[in-house]
């Protein structure tokens, strides 16, 4: 059964399904007592509300980047239908909802459900989402999407790419892109009102053409990753609860399954006929839970929170080569037999002694226990050399322990304080560092100036290597011993954030937030040795009149990075630090808009949205310095909308959006499939495109439209 068939065969049985509990919900009503419900105030909604939509969108360009997430990568017509925030009460409490839309079959989102006021729920999802990469990707291989990937019959392979004197010739567009469809259903019950039962069960799939890399050691080939995954998650739980105290169980499983384990593909090089990758495992992986809550007097709640579970792996070994010419001794076992089984323990008590003060005090223990096999393998390089004395596989373990312990202190009136410690502890099996602890000490200040609020904090935290920094070899490649991996090596960390806030007038609303982070790596000789960020937004809102609304948002981000690097040519590598690279990354944005409602039976909408980013790095050595080409994006979208209520529930909308957007990558731009002795690309460009989106549309509200807005009450406990 092909995907389509697959898809439309679920919806259909999903909205039959939901159609029978509708008549079902009809046929029992008359079981229920109305005299048990409460709504002094309104009458209980009935009938049908929400909004009925109908609409077409017109691209003018085909553009992949376009079509990412939105399915818009096509110069065609869409037409789209859809129900926004559709609901239906029935008699004695039974309802129903519809939301979705949609106006390309590859992305769109639909959830609907019906249910029993206060006593069951049943809730479903379809979820499609496109992915769409790459511009004007050429390739010489077939089955793209598959595997195993195959070259030409009149191939001419290389030394390298000028000597394939058949790549012109073979070389046929394609597009990177793969779909991911997700179908859900989920649904509680309430057995009494304290005792609640919920399920929820996901399938997704995800098909299509991702991006890899073959390579021989000095030769490299770009290549499609063939992508066939399935993923079932369910969770199961029960909740049970009484005056003061609540307590759920639950259990979560996963099962993921990879038709394609294995990726072969031909070398278009001289050299081995073929090579092979493994692809992602099939695994499993579960998780049980027990969750409580409990208020020992009226200001003191204690919460945990205990789980332990298991993920597993278990699929064949591949072979350690493809390459029948490199001798290999026989593999250990025939699997991996990976196992690693998790620990998690939350506990946190909140309590307020007195009037003004609350003390909150947390801990967290993660544990993650490697219990997978540990063998003696050989190893050979690339299908191409074999390796060196055969090297034992690791088993990476942590245990994490955090500890939170902090209090609020209101001052008086529009002014509170907060003080808070942290330290943070993580233990490791087989790496550099046995153990580091981080305290982080902070402090925040809320408080009132005129007619703004001003929220700021601050915080300093220190992270030391308890203990030594030990180089560990991975395939007797010993590493430099003044290096330090950036996640384990000592680090200081500096920072604040401020944010102001507040109605200058009445039809004014202004908020400015600033953020300044500073990270330094003093024991870090070669290695991350500091990092810097700091980032100013500023927000309005300004009613004009009471139907004109105009706003706009301003934002800058700043990152920088250093490190130190050691160049040798001998192993191992004992030299000192000769060289420095720096990083900057510098995002500007800004948005403006305005709302205009009430022109008679128009209304009007019009946005502007600004993104550019930069991106520099430098290498800086004794003899010179060495700048590569910039990272560059820039985005300018507009877009107006128009509508005209032709009745109360009617109303006409028509739009127009156009979006430019430029970007340069020096990895990509001017690099054709041949520009590269050793390696051959897809060429391709960064994204260039300018895009004009038109749409037009109606939508058509079902219910009273004075009574939209009503309440749906619960019965009472």
């Amino acid at each position: 059964m092909n995907t389509t068939t697959r898809t439309h065969g679920l919806i259909a049985t999903l909205a039959v399904f939901v159609a029978a509990m509708l008549g079902a919900g009809t046929a029992a009503a008359a079981e229920v007592d109305l005299t048990k419900w409460k709504c002094e105030r309104c009458p209980f909604p009935q009938g049908m509300t929400g909004d009925v939509a109908v609409g077409a969108r017109v691209v003018s360009d085909a553009e992949n980047r376009f079509g990412n997430y939105t399915g818009y990568d096509d110069d065609t017509v869409y037409g789209g239908f859809g129900v926004q925030n559709f609901r239906y009460w029935g008699d004695h409490g039974y309802s129903a909802y519809v939301d979705g839309f949609g106006y390309s079959q590859d992305s769109f989102e639909l959830t609907f459900g019906a249910g029993h006021q206060g006593r069951w729920s049943a809730d479903f999802l379809v979820d499609f989402l496109p992915v769409r990469k790459g511009e004007n990707t050429r390739s010489v291989y077939d089955n793209l999407d598959g595997t195993p990937q195959g070259l030409p019959d009149d191939w001419i392979r290389g030394g390298g790419t000028g000597g394939m004197t058949t790549l012109d010739s073979n070389l046929r567009g394609f597009d990177i892109e793969w779909d991911r469809e997700t179908f859900g259903f989920g649904g509680e019950f309430l057995f009494t009102p304290n005792l609640v039962l919920d399920a929820d069960w996901r399938y997704q799939t995800k098909e299509g053409k991702g991006v890899t890399w073959g390579t021989f050691l000095s030769n490299a080939t770009q290549l499609t990753e063939p992508l066939d995954y399935d993923t079932h998650e369910v969770d199961l739980g029960v909740t049970y609860g009484g005056d003061n105290w609540k307590v759920r169980g639950g259990y979560y499983g996963s099962w993921f399954s990879n038709k394609n384990l294995a990726h072969t593909w031909d070398n278009a090089f001289i050299g081995p006929d073929r090579g092979r990758m493994a692809g992602a495992p099939d695994n499993k992986a579960y998780n049980v839970n027990l969750a409580a809550t409990y208020t020992f007097r009226q200001h003191t709640t204690a919460s945990a929170n205990l789980s332990t579970g298991e993920a597993e792996q278990d699929d064949d070994f591949l072979p350690y080569t493809i390459n029948p010419d490199i001798p290999t001794s026989p593999l250990p076992r025939t699997s991996y037999d990976g196992k690693v089984d998790t620990t998690h323990v939350d506990l946190r008590v909140t309590s307020a002694p007195w009037k003004r003060v609350r003390i909150t005090g947390e801990y967290r223990y993660d544990d993650r226990d490697n219990d997978s096999s540990r063998e003696v393998y050989d190893w050979v390089s690339a299908d191409l050399v074999p390796g060196g004395a055969p090297q034992e596989n690791f088993l990476y373990s942590y245990t994490r322990k955090d500890f939170d312990l902090f209090s609020d202190f209101r001052i008086r009136r529009g002014l509170k304080t907060t003080v808070g410690f942290t330290r943070n502890t993580i233990e490791r099996q087989e790496q550099e560092v046995d153990e580091n602890e981080e305290d982080i000490y902070w402090a925040k200040l809320k408080f009132n100036v005129g007619v703004f609020e001003l929220d700021l904090r601050g915080e300093n935290g220190e992270r030391d290597v308890d203990g030594d920094y030990e180089q560990v070899d991975f395939l007797k490649l010993s590493q430099n011993p003044l290096m330090r991996k950036y996640n384990m090596a000592d680090r200081d960390r500096k920072g604040f954030k401020a944010r102001a806030a507040g109605n200058p007038s009445d039809r004014l609303n202004i908020a400015l937030t600033v953020e300044s982070w500073s990270d330094d790596y003093d024991n870090s000789e070669v290695g991350l040795t500091d990092g810097d960020r700091d980032l100013y937004v500023l927000d309005a809102n300004f009613a004009l009149r009471d139907n004109i609304n105009l706003y706009g948002s301003f934002g800058k981000e700043e990152i920088q990075s250093k490190q130190s690097g050691a160049q040798s040519n001998v192993n191992p590598n004992t030299a000192q630090p000769n060289w420095q690279g720096r990083n900057d990354d510098d995002f500007d944005t800004a948005s403006l808009g305005m709302r205009w409602s009430g022109i008679g039976r128009w209304g009007l909408e019009l946005d502007y949205v600004y993104a550019k980013s930069e991106g520099k790095t430098e290498i800086r050595q004794s003899f010179g310095n060495d700048q590569f080409p910039k990272f560059e994006t820039e985005l300018n979208r507009a877009s107006l909308g128009v509508t005209y209520d032709y009745s109360q529930r009617m109303r006409f909308v028509a739009g127009v959006l156009y979006e430019d957007y430029d970007s340069d990558d020096w990895g990509v731009d001017g690099v054709a499939p041949d520009t590269i002795g050793n390696v051959l690309t897809w060429g391709g460009a960064s994204p260039d495109y300018e895009v004009t989106l038109f749409s037009v549309g109606f939508r058509y509200n079902l219910g009273d439209p004075e009574r939209r807005d009503q309440i749906l009450y619960a019965l009472p406990e």
